[in-house]
Formats: C-alpha cells, structure tokens, sequence
C-alpha cells in the first residue's frame, strides 16, 4: 500500500507552464528549420529550370544539324513549336517550375496602322493595355469562353478618345487561341495585323469581326529575337527566363528595351536562369545582362 501511494503521489502530468515551454521549443526549432527548407526547395526548383533550358539547348543544336541548310539558325518566331519534337514534345520543358503566370504569345502580332507609320504590339505598353473586363463585354456583346479570356484595347494616337479598337483573346483547351476584333472606333485610320517577327499581314484592314486563331504553346522561357543569327557563336544569350515568347532586345527597334526589367523575370531567389548559344547554362541577374549597356548588347546579344 506504500508502494503504490509512493508511485501515485510522483505519477503526476505536465503543468500548464511546461507544456507552454515545450510549444515554445518546439516553435522555435520549426522557425529555425523552415527557412533551410524553403531554400531547398527554391533551388531545386531552380535545378529544374535549369535542367528544362539545358534540354532546350540540346535541342536547339539538334534542330540546327538537322536542317539541310547548314549555317541556318533557328528563327525565334515558332521557336517552341519548331524544337518541341527534339524532347519528346514534354510540355513541362517549357514551364519553369517558379512559373506561376500563365501567358501566350499573342504578343508576336502587332497592329500597323498606315496612316502615320505607327506599329502596336499586341502587349501591354503605351499604345495598348488589358482592358476592364466588364466594360469591354458591355462596350462589345462578347464574352471569352474560358475563364483566362481578356480583352487588349489598343489606342492609335490619344487616349482621350474612346477605344480604338478591342480584341478579345480567349485560350481554348487544345491550345490554340482565339482572337478576334469585336469592337472600337478607328477613327480616320486603317489598321493591318501583322506578324511582329516577320511582318507577314494577317488582316488588312484590321477591323470588327476579323478573328484568327494562334497555335500557341505555353512556355516560361524567352528566345532571342535574334536566334537565326547565333549559329557558330558561344557567349550570346539564346533563351532565359522572360515573360514573352520572344525577347525582342537586339538591334533596332528593341521594342523589348522598354519592358526589360519587367519582362526579365528573376524568379530564383533574385537570379535569373539564361541558356547561351554554346548550351552553357548558369544564373544571373537581369541588370549583368541588360541589353541597354552597350557592351551588354554587343557581346551578349546581337549575332
């Protein structure tokens, strides 16, 4: 009976103030050892990155030797469609894993108007902007079908006049995507849609009910605009992490110059990752590569 009145009166359980000491501990160690997780797992995502512009690398130079024209590069227009089938046609080879936005390449038309020699890239800018959504399905009677669909409205001259003209981009589950002009007011002007890589006309005139479909890809990655000019070389960046399907920095006009520091993503940790013409790979940062510092554009960019 001692024996066991001895072993209740010790048999006792945590107090309030030691089990709040312990959650203390163990919030401490959680906080201590979350940021070394966190980073691991930034870099290896990273290493993806860099393992998918590796790949796009490898096929790059596979593409070259396979075309019967040897000294022919690989034009940046298409580009994702053009080296697809030398990865097995992996769609996640084009998605960086710190990609979260989802983007199509639209932005490889522009919008030439005659009159006074002005072109409009179908991007975000000056002269064009995503318009309000819900103004512009009033404005229009139209509405994307699939929840990613927005709307460009773009202006030729001023922006105190009403729209110009709307184009309504709606993604469609296979890939493609449908674009189509479905309203504004040209004023004076004419308006053509062309290619911005090779100024081949799409529409002219460009004007209400003309609609027209993209064969897009979705990527996370940026060719050089300047891509069929880099056979042979090895310092030229030929693909990075950009936020367009084409990084139009080189030569004149760079329209890209204007949205380098916005479409230059750094997504890893403030570093970008860059695949040059040689298939080397490595990190860096958008202001070591600038195309807008002279030496940058010289050595690093043009062909």
């Amino acid at each position: 009976m001692r024996s066991l009145r001895f072993r209740s009166q010790n048999a006792r359980g945590f107090t309030l103030v030691e089990l709040l000491v312990v959650i203390a501990i163990i919030g401490t160690l959680v906080s201590l050892i979350l940021p070394a997780v966190q980073a691991s797992r930034a870099a290896a995502r990273s290493s993806v990155c860099q393992s998918n512009l590796h790949q796009i690398g490898v096929a790059y130079h596979t593409y070259l030797s396979s075309i019967p024209s040897k000294g022919q590069g690989l034009p940046a227009a298409g580009w994702c469609g053009r080296l697809r089938p030398f990865f097995e046609n992996q769609a996640q080879t084009l998605l960086c894993p710190e990609d979260m936005e989802k983007r199509y390449d639209v932005a490889e038309h522009s919008i030439y108007i005659v009159d006074n020699d002005r072109s409009i890239p179908l991007t975000e800018g000056p002269w064009c902007w995503m318009g309000d959504k819900a103004t512009c399905e009033s404005t229009s009677g139209r509405s994307p079908t699939s929840p990613d669909g927005y709307f460009l409205v773009f202006e030729d001259m001023s922006f105190d006049s009403p729209y110009d003209g709307i184009v309504m981009v709606d993604p469609q589950p296979d890939g493609t995507i449908v674009c189509e002009h479905v309203g504004g007011h040209p004023h004076a002007y004419t308006h053509v849609l062309v290619t911005t890589a090779d100024a081949r006309e799409v529409f002219r005139p460009f004007e209400q009910g003309n609609r027209w479909v993209i064969k897009a890809v979705r990527t996370s990655y940026g060719m050089n605009s300047r891509s069929s000019g880099l056979v042979g070389r090895a310092r030229q960046v030929l693909c990075l992490d950009y936020r367009a399907v084409v990084a139009d920095v080189v030569g004149q006009p760079a329209r890209g110059l204007l949205t380098w520091p916005r479409d230059a993503v750094e997504r890893h940790g403030g570093a970008l990752n860059v695949l040059y013409a040689d298939g080397r790979v490595a990190a860096t940062t958008a202001n070591q590569i600038d195309p807008a510092i002279l030496e940058n554009q010289s050595q690093l960019w043009s062909p």
